[in-house]
């Protein structure tokens, strides 16, 4: 009591000695210590008189502290290979399912470690930042706690990255921070987009075989309820993966721009590319207000069986 704390030189534990690796990040979640190297992360418990290793994950390991956060969910990282969650059970991946590993392997580096992360406690939203050396305005993936689902964007960084920027911190108010950015002594934290301001967006759902991929089925309605739509924002289907072609006549897009709920019904029942598919796929894609909200997507359809 009343000491400092002390590291005695018989209180240690060897890790995974002599495997040419070496330790590139640290973290804590509850009573276990998640130990990273550059292929590889251990959890070790720490909760008993003696330590020891409880899991070893191979190649999920990170290549710098940077691409670790913790959060309210547990010890979250990224690699090439995908985003990991330690909930301090087990290690899960998030972008399973979500993302396509070519798409991820692509954009999230791996030879020479430049993408960061950072938890947003008031959005409950992680960014994942990568390539903070090149130029470009900001390209990061998003991903929502509350819902489970990402999205990619490419401005989150008000200007090119011509100068590099730090690892993100919570600070005080739980603002998400990074420093850099246009100039070296710049700090920027994350907000919403400024009000009137629009974007382009392309969102897609999973592809729909409502319970059957055999059976051939008939299109007849789709309704999309949201708020704050746009006279340029359009839902098209793509059935059978072929390409997208736009629902109803071209005049029914989420055009409502109030505060709703807002419910658009599109007839595709005399639509031709919609009769006799086995799957389907939904497109809301175009022109975004900054306040644009998804509630639902529904498809009406009728099941013609197996012939």
């Amino acid at each position: 009591p009343f000491k400092y704390d002390v590291f005695t030189e018989d209180n240690y534990l060897d890790v995974a000695i002599n495997d040419g690796d070496q330790i590139t990040a640290l973290a804590t979640y509850g009573d276990r210590i998640v130990q990273f190297k550059n292929n590889a992360v251990y959890i070790i418990n720490i909760s008993k008189d003696l330590e020891f290793i409880e899991d070893e994950q191979q190649g999920a390991g990170v290549g710098w502290q940077a691409a670790v956060a913790t959060t309210p969910l547990g010890v979250i990282w990224i690699n090439d290979n995908g985003c990991y969650l330690y909930n301090g059970d087990s290690i899960a991946q998030l972008q399973v399912g979500k993302i396509s590993p070519t798409d991820w392997s692509s954009n999230i580096d791996s030879s020479t470690p430049k993408s960061i992360i950072g938890y947003d406690t008031i959005r409950q939203q992680l960014i994942v930042l990568w390539d903070v050396t090149s130029s470009g305005a900001g390209e990061a993936y998003i991903f929502d706690a509350q819902t489970g689902s990402w999205y990619e964007t490419d401005d989150i960084l008000a200007d090119d990255r011509s100068i590099n920027c730090t690892n993100m911190v919570n600070a005080r108010g739980e603002k998400l921070l990074i420093g850099g950015n246009a100039a070296v002594d710049d700090i920027n934290f994350l907000d919403d987009r400024a009000s009137g301001t629009t974007a382009t967006v392309d969102f897609k759902t999973k592809v729909f075989d409502f319970g059957n991929t055999e059976t051939k089925k008939n299109l007849l309605e789709v309704a999309v309820v949201y708020k704050y739509g746009n006279a340029a924002l359009d839902v098209n289907i793509s059935a059978d993966y072929a390409a997208v072609v736009e629902a109803g006549s071209g005049s029914e897009g989420l055009l409502s721009t109030g505060a709703g709920p807002n419910l658009t019904e599109i007839d595709t029942s005399g639509q031709s590319d919609f009769q006799g598919k086995k799957t389907f796929q939904v497109q809301i894609e175009g022109t975004s207000d900054e306040l644009f909200e998804l509630h639902s997507i529904t498809l009406t359809y009728r099941d013609l069986g197996v012939h």
